[in-house]
């Protein structure tokens, strides 16, 4: 399994709030809120985390210091961490993750991450 589908795994399952469902913005799994995704495997070696643009906000320059960390040009909830195989920009990962989950419980639609149906048709948009 690669390094960043066991770490997407391992989040969802040891950060309250969060779940694991397949990903609707990319292949493999994903952590949910409820119905919204919050972080995903970008490839090998990133995650994409739906920080929300409040905590960007809030984080920018702590954000843009980090080089594990590419923000997006438009005003976006998403930024992607170059996770990597260390236990530091895993745990640093994580720590995002987290704050993501914290800050999408309160706005996310209850339920459990969508299947079948539901998620194709997420997917046919992305």
């Amino acid at each position: 399994m690669p390094v960043v589908e066991a770490f997407i795994k391992r989040c969802a399952r040891t950060i309250d709030g969060a779940a694991y469902g397949d990903a609707a913005f990319s292949d493999g799994g994903a952590v949910w809120v409820g119905t919204r995704e919050v972080a995903h495997a970008h490839d090998q070696g990133a995650v994409e985390i739906r920080l929300t643009k409040q905590e960007i906000r809030a984080r920018r320059d702590e954000l843009r210091a980090d080089p594990r960390v590419t923000l997006r040009k438009n005003a976006s909830d998403w930024i992607e961490f170059a996770v990597g195989r260390s236990a530091t920009d895993q745990a640093a990962a994580r720590v995002l993750v987290e704050v993501a989950v914290v800050a999408n419980l309160a706005t996310a639609k209850p339920g459990p991450p969508p299947t079948g149906e539901t998620l194709a048709r997420r997917k046919r948009w992305h």
